[in-house]
């Protein structure tokens, strides 16, 4: 499909979002007809089609239906959400499957395939969800209101696309399993005391940026996609504790390392 329909059937699915369930919508960059990243192919390979497609983006989500068409009138953007009035759980490959089933039954809801796994939309629970990637040993990530989620049908870096499974205009938002939410609470409380715990990263200090890699792949899930979630808190913390891109980089380039890669992804 050439980039002008792909335009027009990414616009239409961004609109109806807004419209049918006042989703606030964003760009997100996707890919062209020729497997180009709309960026121009400046990001890092694990960014394709998942990095912001504008500056302020964090507040930057609409359900204004003119703005958000005037957004893919040229470019084939993917399509992402700020979640508001709903929360997610992203099962990243198919092992993370076996990870949900003791804490089933799993009901119904509003289900999208994505490039590897799933995303599944459930009710607000009272207290809400909180936002935790990944979970220990797992490729399972919770997505609670306010945290980013791209849609279909965007195009994801292996070429497949987003599609829905259970599609949110006829199946209705189920609540999550209570044992579920009840064990990401429990996830919660402990990762804010081992935050707690945790001494201060000094991006200055060799000693401290390696101890930090250590710690996050104590942590990281074994596969490819575990260890980019894993370098991905790296960043996190490092530039909250103020690290400069070079220092960022040399993070990167360590963790890789570390992990008998010769470079960074």
């Amino acid at each position: 499909m050439h980039d002008a329909a792909r335009c027009r059937d990414l616009a239409a699915a961004a609109v109806h979002y807004a419209t049918a369930f006042r989703w606030p919508i964003r760009p997100q960059h996707g890919f062209r007809y020729d497997g180009t990243c709309t960026c121009g192919n400046q990001c890092a390979p694990r960014d394709r089609g998942k990095h912001p497609a504008r500056k302020g983006w964090q507040t930057m989500g609409t359900t204004d239906p003119a703005l958000i068409a005037s957004w893919w009138r040229l470019v084939p953007f993917n399509i992402a959400t700020q979640l508001a009035g709903v929360v997610a759980v992203d099962v990243d490959d198919d092992t993370a499957i076996a990870a949900l089933a003791p804490f089933g039954p799993w009901p119904i809801t509003p289900t999208q395939r994505t490039g590897r796994g799933w995303h599944l939309f459930f009710q607000v629970p009272a207290g809400g969800l909180p936002s935790l990637a990944p979970i220990r040993g797992t490729a399972i990530e919770t997505k609670g209101e306010g945290a980013s989620l791209t849609l279909a049908p965007s195009r994801h870096q292996t070429g497949t696309l987003y599609r829905w499974v259970h599609r949110p205009d006829d199946t209705p938002l189920a609540p999550l399993p209570a044992a579920f939410l009840d064990h990401m609470r429990t996830v919660e409380h402990r990762r804010a005391r081992a935050i707690a715990r945790r001494p201060p990263v000094d991006p200055t200090a060799p000693a401290s940026v390696v101890s930090l890699l250590k710690h996050r792949a104590e942590r990281a899930h074994r596969t490819s996609q575990g260890l980019t979630r894993g370098l991905y808190g790296v960043r996190r913390t490092l530039e909250e504790a103020g690290a400069t891109s070079p220092q960022v980089a040399a993070a990167e380039r360590l963790w890789w390392q570390l992990h008998g890669q010769t470079g960074a992804r």
